[in-house]
């Protein structure tokens, strides 16, 4: 299952990455509070929506993405990121500090100082785990479809920090004409530059590996990834120049992100492990989920109607937190029991005993009921405290099922590797 071409004993220590993995269900059950106990409205502009997007995209979405990278880059491209724990404490510690800040500024009033401090602090950890992993790449031999995924998004996801600490400054002082411009290529690039094209990398390794799928097509792992940046630029170049031709670069876009979301929902079902998995639930609601994102964007841009609603929950929601959960679900099961065998342990619970099946379930009703109540709050606006609950509640059954697994990691980590354990529940 651990698959070829993994150089292993590159991987970093449990604590490197597990902390930012461990982060994501807090931020999660802090969104929903946003939506239980704060008056919004749900509109772009509001500075409470402002707020939990950004729960969302820093405190779950890029933790998520920063502990991927960090875990996967040195397993997958065979180097060593400098000083990792080190790294990877203190760009933690700086990531939700400024994410805070940034929260904090947005639900009470957003002053320079607070603009400037949130940007420095997440302009910190943005450089120190992108810019440290960028680094150990310069010598690598091993440019994987994935790695160079990786490698793009990291490029993506640098750009779209120092976008968002120019937007930051601008919210804090006097509203620049080029603001809306900004924030829209901010948008574009965190959204499938920074995140989409990651999932998509990761997408070529895990798939295949964790589901005995068959492996994606040449033409999907070198070209797919190439051929987004360049409607990316595309979108840029044009969002400033020529706005008229936008749509161009957003079939650009949109006719690989189509043809992704189908590919996965395909492969998934040709895999050659026919098991109950709810982590395929979530592959298989983002797959669909991303689909009709980008047929709402196409129709959003062509038709200028109102529908950040359903781009924010079909793309944000439905595509990227769902996958991203999926995803969290393998893999701290996997790292515990990977960084416990290297110890020497091997009575110890599998990788399917170290979360429960059924809280997993549960939580992909409630995540996606939390989705459903968002869109309902549309007509119904007293639907968005029951959506901020089930945000709550999913939160919660998250945190409870990672941690079981961080149990059986505390409980074995320290212990001689030749005690027996009669049994293998913590």
């Amino acid at each position: 299952m651990i698959g070829a071409g993994l150089s292993l004993e590159q991987a970093p220590p449990f604590e490197a990455t597990g902390r930012f993995f461990l982060s994501v269900p807090i931020f999660i059950i802090m969104a929903g509070l946003i939506l239980v106990f704060k008056d919004l409205f749900l509109v772009r502009s509001d500075p409470s929506i402002v707020a939990f997007i950004h729960l969302f995209t820093l405190g779950v979405f890029t933790m998520v993405m920063f502990g991927a990278i960090g875990q996967m880059l040195p397993v997958l491209a065979g180097v060593s990121i400098p000083n990792t724990l080190m790294v990877s404490r203190l760009s933690h510690t700086f990531l939700i500090a400024g994410t805070l800040l940034f929260v904090y500024g947005f639900l009470s009033t957003m002053t320079p100082l607070i603009s400037l401090i949130s940007g420095m602090f997440l302009l910190t950890s943005f450089f120190l785990v992108l810019g440290t992993s960028l680094y150990a790449l310069i010598n690598t031999q091993k440019f994987s479809p994935t790695v160079k995924a990786i490698f793009t998004a990291m490029i993506a996801g640098l750009f779209t920090s120092f976008l968002g600490v120019w937007l930051l400054t601008s919210y804090a002082g006097k509203y620049s004409e080029v603001h809306a411009t900004i924030m829209s290529i901010h948008m574009v690039w965190g959204i499938f530059g920074f995140a989409g094209v990651l999932i998509i990398g990761v997408s070529f390794k895990i798939i295949p590996m964790f589901y005995v799928a068959p492996e994606f097509k040449t033409f999907c792992t070198k070209w797919v990834v190439p051929l987004i940046v360049i409607g990316l630029i595309l979108w840029s170049v044009f969002s400033f120049f020529l706005p008229e031709l936008k749509w161009l670069a957003l079939l650009v876009i949109a006719t690989f992100f189509f043809a992704f979301s189908v590919t996965v929902i395909k492969k998934l079902n040709q895999g050659r492990r026919p098991i109950s998995d709810v982590t395929i639930w979530y592959w298989k609601f983002a797959g669909v989920n991303l689909f009709i994102g980008m047929l709402v964007w196409i129709i959003y841009e062509f038709m200028s109607l109102n529908l950040d609603v359903y781009l924010a929950v079909c793309i944000g929601g439905g595509f990227i937190l769902s996958i991203l959960t999926g995803m969290l679900y393998k893999i701290v099961p996997f790292l515990v029991w990977f960084h416990l065998n290297a110890k020497g342990h091997f009575e110890i619970p599998t990788m399917r005993e170290m979360i429960s099946a059924k809280i997993a379930k549960i939580q992909f009703v409630f995540h996606v009921l939390s989705l459903i109540l968002v869109l309902g709050a549309l007509s119904f606006p007293y639907l968005i405290q029951l959506a901020g609950l089930a945000f709550i509640i999913s939160g919660i059954l998250m945190m409870v099922n990672l941690l079981k697994a961080v149990r059986i990691y505390l409980k074995y980590k320290d212990i001689d590797p030749n005690v027996v354990f009669k049994t293998k529940e913590p």
